[in-house]
């Protein structure tokens, strides 16, 4: 009897070994699957990430060259400035002598205006001396 119990003992035993096995089984299967899922997944990523990084290489050398043109054009533009400065110096120059120009033109006006009637007074006596 000793016997039976020992045997039915190992029966259990033996039945909780297979139905653990099976279980374990369908897990390796299961992490075999996802493996594959994983490696495909990681193959995407490094597909993406290769294409990232020549993104990345394009906007740096779209960048350095963006940079030497605006370093260009800003060396051409401090040019112009400096240009512009002079024009617009050698301008208030012309200005300045043209004020002055207008302001002798204008006291010349003033005392010529003043001058002829002391002119034509002078002409209307030279014409009544003549008549006397």
């Amino acid at each position: 009897m000793l016997e039976i119990i020992l045997n039915i003992v190992i029966i259990v035993i033996l039945g909780v070994t297979i139905a653990f096995c099976i279980r374990l089984e369908r897990r390796i299967n299961s992490l075999k699957n996802n493996k594959n899922e994983i490696t495909t997944a990681l193959m995407n990523l490094d597909k993406t990430l290769g294409a990232s990084q020549q993104n990345i290489d394009d906007l740096r050398e779209l960048g350095s060259t963006t940079l030497y043109k605006l370093t260009q054009q800003n060396n051409s533009a401090k040019e112009l400035i400096h240009d512009i400065r002079f024009i617009i110096d050698r301008g208030n120059v012309l200005a300045d002598r043209l004020e002055e120009l207008i302001y002798n033109v204008k006291e010349s006006i003033n005392k010529i205006e003043k001058n002829p009637q002391k002119k034509t007074s002078v002409k209307k006596n030279k014409k009544t001396n003549i008549s006397a």
